[in-house]
């Protein structure tokens, strides 16, 4: 118990990594499907690049809302579940995201600001969602489009 308290803070079986590891892989997929077939459009700038300007940022919106509240809990002394702890969190999250900036953006950079994070839905309502004209070919495999 005490090694995997200490490595493992998922304690899943080898058959549950695989699904998830998977599933993980449909998403990020999904992600690249979405970039290919529908554009972001805000009204004040113009098109937004779809993945590290829509939906990685998306993302790492809702992972510094999840650390600063974790982090907030903890110096109110609320109770988390076993082993959940602030530290622990942050140190997921920089496993997720890694140290230098990727698809999704810069995760380094945006922890050091996590004040800015309060909210797990978009901060910006105004982006217009709709299909593109001229979708770009998706062959099921990571291209990384930025469009």
């Amino acid at each position: 118990m005490d090694q995997r308290v200490k490595w493992d803070y998922n304690g899943l079986s080898i058959v549950d990594r695989e699904h998830y590891t998977y599933v993980r892989g449909l998403a990020r997929n999904f992600i690249e499907w979405l970039g290919c077939t529908y554009e972001v459009i805000d009204p004040k700038g113009g098109p937004v690049l779809f993945e590290p300007n829509f939906a990685g940022r998306y993302l790492m919106d809702q992972a510094c809302a999840i650390l600063k509240y974790k982090r907030r809990a903890e110096k109110e002394g609320l109770a988390g579940p076993r082993h959940c702890t602030a530290e622990a969190v942050e140190r997921q999250l920089d496993y997720l995201f890694g140290k230098e900036p990727s698809w999704c953006g810069n995760w380094m950079e945006r922890k050091v600001n996590i004040e800015d994070s309060t909210t797990l839905g978009f901060t910006n309502q105004s982006f217009v969602v709709r299909k593109k004209l001229e979708p770009l070919p998706f062959d099921g495999e990571l291209h990384a489009h930025l469009s």
